[in-house]
């Protein structure tokens, strides 16, 4: 048991010295100091500072995993499974104070990339296309997801972006977006009704191209 709660503590610190100084800033010894343990614990559970590093990032991914799973949109339709799919994204913006740590991290991995997490990074953007992509294909009645959808599922994911990577400024700026109860439910009530307006455009667009290639041919 001793050993699972050091492990914990070591990537709890870790977050907290890889978001305050990046990955070339920090040092093992400020994460074995952060967690309270001996400067030989990361070798004996990551083996370096990079095992650790990329051991937070797979544990990351994983918890947005599960908890966009959970959400069950696959079952949702329209305006629902936006919403439920906003709700399950931003909910740690309600819920999570260490969501603002993981935050910098990504944001540094994408701006000073360090190389050594690139094949764990795409985890995040394949399974949103996934979980908006089969919505997209249930409301457009479409099997392919051609590059304009694709493009339609970064759109929609996008609306959400900007809270998630800009809260700290919007909530000092614009409070009323982000406070008083049940904020993230009148949030994302909102975002889902701009999506499904999106998805409806590109209905729109697709049989106005359906039209013209019927009269042209």
């Amino acid at each position: 048991m001793e050993v699972d709660l050091t492990r914990e503590r070591l990537l709890h610190a870790a977050l907290e010295v890889f978001a305050a100084h990046g990955y070339h800033g920090a040092s093992t010894r400020d994460i074995c100091t952060a967690a309270n343990a001996g400067n030989a614990a990361i070798h004996y559970h990551f083996r370096d500072k990079t095992g650790i590093y990329r051991e937070l990032f797979m544990r990351m991914l994983d918890d947005f995993e599960q908890r966009m799973r959970a959400a069950r949109i696959g079952s949702l339709r329209g305006r629902e499974a936006l919403r439920v799919y906003y709700k399950a994204l931003m909910r740690p913006l309600a819920e999570d104070p260490g969501i603002a740590q993981q935050i910098v991290l990504y944001s540094r991995e994408e701006l000073q990339p360090t190389g050594l997490v690139d094949d764990l990074l795409p985890r995040g953007l394949q399974l949103q296309v996934e979980l908006l992509g089969d919505v997209l294909r249930r409301e457009l009645g479409t099997e392919r997801l051609d590059a304009a959808l694709q493009r339609l599922v970064i759109s929609l994911h996008g609306l959400a972006l900007i809270y998630v990577f800009k809260q700290r400024v919007i909530r000092s700026v614009l409070p009323a977006t982000m406070d008083g109860p049940n904020w993230l439910g009148r949030l994302t009530v909102q975002l889902a009704e701009t999506g499904e307006s999106l998805i409806e455009m590109e209905r729109r667009r697709r049989q106005n191209v359906a039209r013209r290639r019927t009269r042209a041919a």
